[in-house]
């Protein structure tokens, strides 16, 4: 579904889909680190996906969309569609706490453009994470603590 069968991303797909919802953008380029050596929070625009398409498509390096609640932002009955953790990436033990605290979750949907990337950081709380690539490569750097 969110892809092309030539591979390429399937915008009519998210045009479709999701385009009235609304996800955060973020500016493309940031490596500055906070006092906790995380990834400086910069601040972020919200506009609809069919907006970040267009601005994805004619202006790739201005923004990305980061952190964008997707699963949140559906109906429970569709967004058990959508994906499932590979067996190994299952036991999660931050997110049921934060659904039982506050509803939230750390769930994100990162879309960048070629050549996007984060600069050194830790994940949230300083847990760990897995992602998938839907499209494209992503290089980890792992450093010995």
């Amino acid at each position: 579904r969110w892809l092309t069968e030539d591979g390429r991303i399937n915008e009519s797909y998210f045009r479709k889909h999701y385009g009235e919802l609304r996800v955060p953008l973020k500016p493309a380029s940031s490596s500055q680190l906070d006092e906790d050596g995380r990834a400086e929070d910069l601040p972020c625009i919200t506009v609809t996906m069919l907006e970040w398409l267009d601005t994805y498509r004619y202006h790739p390096d201005k923004h990305y969309l980061k952190d964008f609640h997707l699963l949140a932002s559906l109906p429970s009955s569709s967004a058990s569609d959508l994906y499932s953790p590979p067996a190994f990436a299952r036991t999660d033990v931050l997110n049921p706490f934060l659904a039982a605290y506050d509803g939230g979750d750390y769930k994100f949907v990162y879309w960048g453009p070629l050549g996007s990337a984060t600069g050194l950081h830790s994940d949230v709380a300083n847990t760990f994470s897995w992602s998938y690539n839907v499209v494209g490569e992503k290089e980890w750097v792992f450093y010995n603590p």
